[in-house]
């Protein structure tokens, strides 16, 4: 709640992969980013291969243990794509 606030003070971006904080966000107003979004515009920019990517994200799910459902995962990398 507290980066809400700063964000929403401050008129910055809050990244967030919780859902019900990115929906509370919105509905407060303030301009809200996904972790799914960010990881999916890193490989589709050409920033990282898609392969870095799935890289980064198995990263982040041992540090945070984040459980990622599938489709999430094809939120991120598309469906059937390589």
């Amino acid at each position: 709640m507290e980066a809400l606030a700063i964000c929403k003070t401050e008129g910055m971006l809050f990244a967030t992969n919780d859902v019900i904080a990115r929906r509370f966000g919105q509905d407060q107003g303030v301009q809200v980013i996904s972790l799914q979004a960010i990881l999916r515009g890193i490989w589709q920019s050409g920033l990282r291969r898609k392969a870095e990517v799935r890289e980064l994200l198995e990263q982040i799910r041992k540090a945070d243990n984040l459980e990622v459902a599938p489709e999430v995962e094809i939120e991120i990398f598309g469906e059937g794509e390589e």
